[in-house]
């Protein structure tokens, strides 16, 4: 398989596609609710899962990582469609294209 001398560089993109689908989306999408919850509110109303308490605090280190992880996305060209597979053959398929893509170019710098 041609990837196989992009064996750890894969590896890499399936850990990141799967922390970003399955840890970034749940989290993003309970501190939605956080701050609609919390948007015309005078008092913060914080929300209990478990003994984890998510406030405005929690809600601002999650604002953080998001936009870091966004930065990322750009930084190394991965769009949206890149995270969207349902079967690892989709993933392959997507490095693959990502790796045909005019404009890919390796940063030796990293």
């Amino acid at each position: 398989m041609f990837l196989k001398t992009y064996a750890e560089t894969v590896e890499n993109l399936l850990a990141l596609c799967l922390f970003y689908r399955y840890v970034m989306g749940n989290i993003t999408g309970g501190n939605e609710l956080f701050i609609r919850l919390n948007r015309y509110s005078e008092e913060e109303l914080p929300i209990v899962i478990g003994s984890y308490l998510l406030d405005k605090k929690e809600s601002n280190r999650i604002l953080a990582v998001s936009i870091e992880l966004g930065k990322m996305r750009r930084r190394f060209q991965l769009d949206d469609y890149f995270f969207e597979f349902t079967e690892t053959i989709d993933f392959l398929r997507n490095c693959i294209k990502l790796y045909n893509m005019p404009e890919y170019e390796i940063d030796d710098t990293i």
